[in-house]
């Protein structure tokens, strides 16, 4: 399951206390980010050792802007703290999935 961050205490936390970790950016007006939730819900169950967690760039634009957001969605991903490139920008399942995985080897 995904789990929502509600402020920056919790992101900062999250990224610390967990090797791996992929942040959805999104934002509630993004037809593209509520299309690929389901292939984010059908991932967290695969790699349960990855943690999920989303940010509601409307409500922590600050994040956004830390992490290049420019597009909904975008998915960052953490490998023990420290930023892994590239992100994947848009709803592209197979570019999530190829990420993932590499996230998770």
């Amino acid at each position: 399951m995904i789990k929502e961050l509600h402020n920056v205490r919790e992101y900062n936390e999250t990224l610390s206390n967990n090797a791996r970790v992929v942040v959805k950016f999104s934002s509630p007006f993004s037809r593209a980010a509520s299309l690929i939730e389901p292939t984010v819900e059908e991932l967290t169950e695969r790699y349960p050792q990855i943690t999920f967690v989303k940010v509601d760039i409307e409500k922590f634009e600050q994040m956004g802007t830390e992490n290049d957001v420019v597009v909904f969605p975008t998915f960052v991903f953490f490998k023990n703290g420290v930023r892994q490139e590239p992100s994947v920008v848009g709803a592209n399942r197979t570019e999530l999935e190829e990420k993932v995985q590499l996230l998770a080897a």
